[in-house]
């Protein structure tokens, strides 16, 4: 099988030939895997260990902008030996980001240009509806479509249960040249920036939403004509949802303005303390 096949299979397309034209000096090559600096490669020449260039180092701006795992780049392939040097990468079409592990406020790109994300979890004790909402939340804003998969049936002992719980459910069957990007050994799943994907994740609560009476209610039940707070009493929103939407609405906001949010959050105990100091004179 020709190699220029073989790019195909591994998702080469019109669109990525398209950007890389203007590169013509280099070799577009798709990231396999990254292990410590290096990335493994492959192009139409074979497969190849790769690293970034100095340039590309020293141009760095954030953690996301070093190649990942499913990447596009362009590549000096370097025929007389050595590594292969990574000089670009192209447009992704999908980027599957959450934040870096860790107390520093920074996104990291886990897999690029992935069609569909396969959101796995067990029905056994570890299953947490709560996860999914937020896994399912960030797989949408990466541009990819979620898969939810729910495994180990035959330990639990009511599955049906558990199903009715989830946003929705589906069994896929890869087909033949299909491509899966495993994540193994994630130890933690923050939010970056994923305002989109919550939205479409808690559709339901957006569209209640759209009927309270102020259009930036928060639906803590302090607001009088929160459609949202009314569903929840007639019992056709349930309770555990909403909190964890607006956990979730939350932490996307802190990541998005982390100093103005700790500014208010810093104001609002101001105005605790004031109110308390007011009642203890009373």
């Amino acid at each position: 099988m020709g190699n220029e096949i073989i790019m195909r299979q591994y998702g080469l397309s019109e669109t990525v030939e398209k950007l890389a034209e203007r590169f013509a000096d280099l070799t577009v090559s798709r990231i396999l895997s990254q292990e410590k600096g290096v990335y493994r490669l492959i192009s139409s020449q074979g497969e190849k260990w790769g690293e970034i260039s100095g340039r590309y180092h020293y141009d760095v701006q954030a953690k996301s902008d070093y190649p990942a795992v499913g990447d596009f780049v362009m590549v000096d392939w370097n025929k007389s030996g050595g590594n292969a040097v990574i000089h670009y990468v192209l447009p992704r079409k999908s980027s599957f980001i959450r934040k870096a592990a860790g107390e520093k406020n920074e996104e990291q790109v886990v897999a690029a240009n992935i069609d569909t994300v396969f959101l796995c979890m067990s029905l056994n004790n570890d299953f947490n509806l709560r996860r999914l909402e937020r896994y399912v939340a960030i797989a949408w804003n990466s541009g990819a479509v979620p898969v939810v998969v729910l495994t180990k049936g035959d330990l639990c002992e009511n599955p049906d249960s558990k199903l009715i719980e989830v946003s929705s459910r589906e069994l896929t069957l890869l087909p033949s040249g299909g491509m899966v990007i495993d994540t193994p050994g994630m130890r933690e799943l923050g939010m970056w920036d994923a305002g989109d994907g919550i939205d479409q994740t808690f559709s339901d609560i957006e569209k209640l939403a759209q009927k309270c009476r102020f259009r930036d209610c928060t639906h803590s039940g302090s607001e009088p004509g929160c459609a949202v707070q009314e569903a929840v009493e007639r019992g056709e929103l349930p309770i555990d949802r909403l909190r964890s939407y607006q956990k979730l609405m939350n932490e996307n906001r802190y990541v998005k303005d982390t100093q103005g949010y700790l500014a208010e959050k810093r104001q609002k105990f101001k105005n605790i303390a004031k109110i308390n100091k007011r009642n203890r004179k009373g």
